[in-house]
Parts: C-alpha cells; structure tokens; sequence
C-alpha cells in the first residue's frame, strides 16, 4: 500500500510564487531596446539610409511641432514560431509604447522582417484623447488600403507611419476645433446669461429712483 503525504498549502503557494519570480526574472533579462535618439530604430535593416533619413527627419518634425511621438522599430525576428508571431508582436508593441511614452501622445511601429508583419499600437494617453483612434474607426481603412497595394514591405512600413502621423494629427486639430466650438458656446451663453442681469438691475434700480406719491398727496382734499 502506499501512502500519500499531502504538501502542506504553505510549501505549494512558496513553490508557485518561486516558478512565477523565475519567469518575471526572464522577461526582465529579455534586451530591451533603449529608446532611440531619433523616432526609428530600424534593427533589421528594413529601409533604405536615404529613405531612412527622411522619415526620421518628418516623423521628428511631428514629434517637435505638434507633440505627436510616432516610433517605427524593426527587428530581425521575433524568436517564437509563426502561430505564436500575431500575439508576440502585439505583447512587443504594446511594451515598447509603455517603455518609451509614458504619459504621451503617441504610437510605436513595430514591423518584423522575418514574417513581415507590421503591428501599430497608441499610447495610453492616445487612446484616451482620441476615441476614434481607440476604436480603430479612424485608421482600420488607410492600413487596409497600404496592406492590399503592391509595394515592397519597406515601402509599405514608410507610408504607415507618414498615415498614421497624419491621422493622427487630423484628430487633433478636430479635437481643438471642437474645444473651441465648446468655449465658444460657453462664452455666448455667458454673455446672454449677463446681459439678462444687466436688464434686472437696470429695471431694479430705476424702480428705485423713481418717486413714490406720498399719502398725503394720494389722498383727496375731505369736506
């Protein structure tokens, strides 16, 4: 007969919390890219210098004029097998973003050379400043439509980031013209709302002014 000892809960939870700070311990020695001094980081050696150059040089100008951050970053390969490609590109998108702009308006592009899929993900602060963005009305279509054109991967990966700085920058300046659309509403029925206590005070303090007959006179002359 053999008998079984049960593992006691606390030696079970110590051996689970052990595996889990295993694993965290290998994310953490993971490489991660620093963030680079321009807007690309081009690893895989996806573009052209010249091509590189000129999109580095407009995505920066987006980033300096308007406080757009627009990232692109391309990499040799993922290291996972191709079912696991789609979700290991957007896990990487997603760290990228939070790493390199916290708090900011802005988007990483990650592209992998090897199955030469591209992932495009906004910042959190993205997201919240631009509703249409977060629900993917705004940029589903102009991706659709570089996806589906005949241009090389590089060509492809260079037009998404120009798109998406410009969509990007289109939904600011709505969101500014309906700012200020707001304000000036606010303005209009505050200048209506004073006016109207303009008239109150007015007809108040001419009630006041004017003399009241006196009892006397009101009377009539008796007998």
């Amino acid at each position: 007969m053999i008998s079984r000892v049960p593992i006691p809960r606390f030696t079970f939870l110590t051996s689970c919390l052990c595996l889990a700070l295993v694993a965290l311990g290998r994310c953490a020695d993971e490489p991660f890219p620093e963030k680079p001094a321009g807007q690309i980081e081009d690893l895989a050696r996806a573009l052209l210098p010249e091509k590189r150059a000129a999109l580095d040089a407009y995505l920066t100008a987006g980033a300096r004029e308007r406080g757009i951050s627009v990232y692109v970053l391309t990499v040799p390969s993922l290291g996972v097998p191709p079912s696991r490609q789609p979700q290991r590109l957007s896990a990487l998108a997603h760290r990228y973003a939070e790493r390199w702009l916290p708090g900011a308006i802005g988007v990483v592009i990650l592209f992998d050379d090897e199955s030469g899929q591209v992932m495009v993900v906004g910042t959190k602060e993205t997201d919240r400043r631009f509703p249409p963005w977060s629900r993917n009305l705004s940029l589903a279509e102009p991706l659709r439509e570089i996806e589906q054109s005949g241009a090389l991967a590089r060509e492809k990966l260079e037009k998404t980031a120009t798109t998406v700085l410009q969509i990007i920058s289109q939904l600011q300046e709505q969101a500014r013209a309906e700012a200020q659309k707001k304000r000036n509403i606010s303005l209009a029925m505050g200048a209506i709302v004073l006016a109207g206590l303009a008239v109150i005070l007015r007809s108040a303090l001419r009630r006041k002014t004017i003399p009241r007959p006196s009892d006397s006179q009101s009377r009539e002359p008796s007998g």
